[in-house]
């Protein structure tokens, strides 16, 4: 969040609330420290997407269970980035598929395209200051916008995650206070056994398939065994696996055979994941089919290169006829 020489003009406050199993008003201090740097990361992450700049003071712990309230003070906007804080982190995700959640993919905000949808994020959020009669309606909108974040999802995860572990703690609820500690809306209130619906229990993403993909072969793979085969791709050099069993079987049969210059046109998959604070980071290749192999001496044209061209043309033509 930037400060700079920025006047913080409004000061609103969220108040997390622990319930616990017992009547006491104390959690263990690591625990308790771990969940404030996945919510200040998840909240830093939210004011970037917005576009809202502001300042947080954190106060004393008040009882009652337990009770922590963090004073937030910059712009008019402040009170909406609460509202919208306040449905991501009680909101319940669409599915409590972790499938399903990270194939949202790519996760709109992550991506190039995505930029867009930050643009319009920042004009809605603009906009609302008209005070237009479907206020309530807008911001449900932005806040599901930047829900979808990939950044904001681990964020979440991560929080609950901890929390989940934490057996004291039986309910949450996040409320909207103003400045003298008095509620100014209605208490979201999440339960121990739906913590789980804002975990995700798998990062991997959708692999990246590129069907051209040319790949300078370094070291081939000429025995049997789970090895990697090793290339320069994109200039780059990389250790991929070979899972076409057909091209594989030429290879350690000695029906084809590689020396210096070697390449492969193939159908690379790249795996990727969301590392724990959401960057997608590639995790490794795979190559799922050869369709030629060709050096200075010879070019040659697979079997299975010929019929996933075909398939692939077939698929093509469907998709123009139908749309």
């Amino acid at each position: 969040m930037k400060q700079g020489h920025m006047e913080f003009e409004i000061s609103q406050k969220l108040e997390l609330h622990y319930f616990f199993t017992d009547n006491s008003h104390s959690m263990d201090a690591t625990v308790r420290n771990e969940c404030e740097k996945e919510l200040l990361a998840l909240f830093r992450e939210c004011s970037i997407i917005l576009g809202v700049d502001f300042k947080i003071e954190s106060e004393a712990f008040c009882e009652g269970g337990l009770k922590e309230i963090w004073k937030f003070l910059g712009s008019t906007q402040v009170a909406t980035a609460l509202v919208i804080l306040t449905i991501i982190l009680s909101r319940y995700p669409p599915s409590d598929s972790a499938k399903e959640i990270a194939e949202q993919q790519l996760l709109e905000l992550q991506i190039e395209e995505a930029k867009l949808n930050i643009k319009k994020i920042r004009f809605q959020l603009k906009d609302l200051e008209k005070e237009s009669p479907d206020t309530t309606e807008k911001i449900e909108e932005i806040a599901k916008a930047v829900a979808k974040s990939a950044k904001v999802i681990v964020r979440r995860s991560n929080f609950y995650e901890k929390i989940i572990k934490y057996d004291k703690v039986k309910s949450l609820s996040y409320t909207q206070l103003n400045i003298q500690n008095e509620a100014i809306a209605e208490e979201h209130r999440v339960q121990r056994n739906n913590f789980h619906r804002f975990i995700i229990h798998s990062r991997a993403l959708k692999p990246e398939i590129s069907d051209d993909a040319e790949i300078e072969i370094i070291a081939p793979v000429l025995r049997e065994g789970n090895y990697k085969w090793k290339g320069v791709y994109n200039d780059e050099p990389i250790s991929f696996s070979m899972t076409d069993s057909r091209f594989r079987y030429q290879v350690l049969s000695k029906e084809i055979s590689f020396q210096n210059g070697a390449n492969i046109l193939c159908v690379l998959e790249t795996h990727r994941k969301l590392d724990e604070v959401g960057n997608i980071v590639i995790t490794g290749y795979s190559v799922s089919t050869v369709i030629r192999k060709y050096d200075e001496k010879q070019v040659i044209e697979t079997l299975q290169g010929k019929e996933y061209k075909q398939t692939k043309k077939f698929r093509d033509s469907q998709r123009d006829l139908f749309s």
